[in-house]
């Protein structure tokens, strides 16, 4: 703001020195940079420096807000029930990713251990094509299956259930590899380096690889927090100390006594990893079994005959089943009743049995799920001649809701191709008489540029399938004034009607509330699915 200011001969005072650039630390003098380091600015230089700074901003800079407040509009969310087969499958992703603690952070562990990249391999599928785990949820809210060709929810919790297990075998069997492995590294490192030709204190470093081993196999396998999943480690690294012992040669690139050490230590530390990983994998897959259970109408086991399911509760967390209340209490203690468990429980993993429903509930969805019907249902809703805009943020996403409004009969076009070809699509669509067989419906990616600055004002209706997922306030503000921006201008000759799209209890809704400021006011006033209809 300040150089901007500069254009204009104006100056708002002097820069902090943390706003310096590159350049501009090489020219400063001795004199200049002991300067900025004596004098530490307080709270309230900043404030007025910021309020000097914003002042400028509202006498000279444009604000990127639309003035168009005579275009008549309507904005109104659409909140979406998910069936009980979706509802299982959200769900189920979300326990995933935290019990394999990618909630967080999903990004690459730098490690030097061989077997690392299978492991990352097996987290990135979960995410199944996503850069993030929030990305991975709102797909997951939007369409049931992205990555597969599950032709309904129940048929994609099948192939979840399969998925999983294949993917926790993957996993066992590593350990069972990875401890034959660490075995002989730690065996490989200490005959390498003979202790006669240590000093004290590499002496005492030698043997630390191996406690550390021996320690993570007679202890913390024990204590995995898990009891099924602790008895399943204790058969797999007993298998792997069976094993034949292997030759393994110390990596070239390690060059001295440290360095070596840390790459032996690390194969320890990879199968402390793998151990939370399996241990994840198993409460995950045990949650999702037992939802498959009570949607078939089967008992779960552990509990006692004839208790009706109203009273039962399941926790997502690890799988566990109970009384409802039971579970509630020792929810507010953080804690699992089951004996051996050591799940963090909090009260929203208690899931009563009773709001899982059954199989028979899946056809609500139908093949393209519950929000994407209700979708092609409101725009099949509105008028033959009007024209409508969906706005969806992820390229694979948008594929799929072409298929889902083409298999609803409405005729849909994309932006794709070379400019010139994106260019036709959009002329195509604002083209003022709609004829028989064009398209009436354009379907937009919110982070694409193509249709930046795009004059559709032909289009009355926008659609925004799911809340933007970007990194800052700003930039959601920025890319939903831009979306917006496409109808509600100079040359529309209609009310624009706006209907944003979540999914209840979801990510969905978690990203609204953090963006919009008047977001419980939005939902609470929100239509209900296909309750949602267009103004007459």
């Amino acid at each position: 703001v300040a150089k901007t200011a500069q254009w204009l001969g104006l100056t708002l005072g002097s820069s902090d020195a943390s706003e310096l650039t590159k350049a501009e630390q090489k020219q400063q003098s001795a004199a200049e940079r002991f300067a900025y380091f004596k004098e530490v600015h307080t709270p309230a230089w900043h404030a007025t420096r910021h309020a000097i700074a914003q002042d400028f901003l509202d006498r000279f800079v444009r604000q990127n807000v639309a003035e168009i407040d005579e275009i008549p509009w309507r904005e109104q969310a659409a909140v979406v029930a998910l069936p009980p087969p979706e509802r299982a499958l959200y769900i189920e992703l979300k326990n995933h990713l935290e019990a394999l603690d990618m909630k967080n952070s999903h990004k690459t562990i730098k490690s030097k251990c061989k077997s690392e990249n299978d492991r990352e391999a097996r987290l990135a599928n979960v995410l199944g094509g996503s850069a993030s785990p929030e990305e991975a949820l709102l797909k997951r809210c939007s369409h049931f299956d992205m990555v597969g060709n599950s032709t309904s929810a129940a048929a994609a919790c099948d192939e979840i259930v399969a998925t999983r297990t294949a993917q926790l075998q993957l996993c066992a069997d590593e350990i069972e590899r990875q401890t034959a492995y660490a075995r002989d590294a730690i065996g490989a490192f200490e005959a390498h380096h003979k202790p006669d030709k240590l000093d004290a204190k590499q002496k005492e470093l030698l043997l630390m690889p191996r406690t550390h081993f021996d320690d993570w196999r007679s202890k913390e396998v024990a204590a995995s927090g898990d009891d099924e999943a602790a008895r399943r480690i204790a058969q797999l690294v007993k298998a792997g100390l069976a094993r034949a012992k292997g030759k393994v040669s110390l990596p070239s690139n390690e060059k001295g006594f440290k360095d070596k050490l840390y790459w032996t230590r690390d194969q320890v530390h990879l199968l402390r990893r793998l151990q939370k990983e399996l241990v994840g994998r198993v409460r995950s897959l045990r949650f999702f079994e037992a939802v498959r259970t009570v949607q078939r109408g089967g008992s779960l086991p552990g509990l006692a005959a004839g208790q009706p399911s109203s009273s039962l509760s399941l926790l997502s967390s690890c799988g566990h089943a109970g009384p409802h209340e039971a579970l509630c209490e020792h929810a507010e203690r953080q804690e699992c009743p089951h004996p051996g468990c050591k799940a963090a429980v909090r009260p929203g993993c208690v899931i009563r049995v009773g709001e899982l429903g059954s199989e028979t509930a899946d056809g609500a969805g139908g093949a393209f799920g519950a929000k994407l019907s209700a979708v092609a249902s409101l725009i099949g809703r509105t008028r033959e001649e009007e024209r409508v805009l969906v706005f969806v943020q992820f390229p694979d996403l948008l594929q799929k809701v072409h298929e889902a409004l083409t298999a609803a009969g409405l005729r849909v076009a994309m932006l794709k191709g070379t400019p010139t070809q994106r260019s036709k699509v959009i002329e195509d669509f604002q083209q003022h008489t709609l004829k028989k067989g064009d398209a009436r419906v354009l379907l937009l990616n919110l982070r694409d540029e193509s249709a930046a600055g795009a004059n559709l004002t032909q289009a009355s209706h926008a659609i925004f399938l799911h809340p933007l997922l970007v990194g800052s306030q700003q930039e959601f503000d920025s890319c939903d004034t831009q979306a917006v921006g496409r109808i509600r201008r100079y040359g529309q000759q209609r009310t624009v009607q706006i209907y944003r799209f979540v999914v209840e209890s979801s990510i969905d809704t978690d990203i609204l509330t953090a963006r919009r400021a008047d977001a419980s006011t939005l939902l609470a006033e929100a239509g209900r699915g296909d309750d949602v209809a267009p103004l007459e």
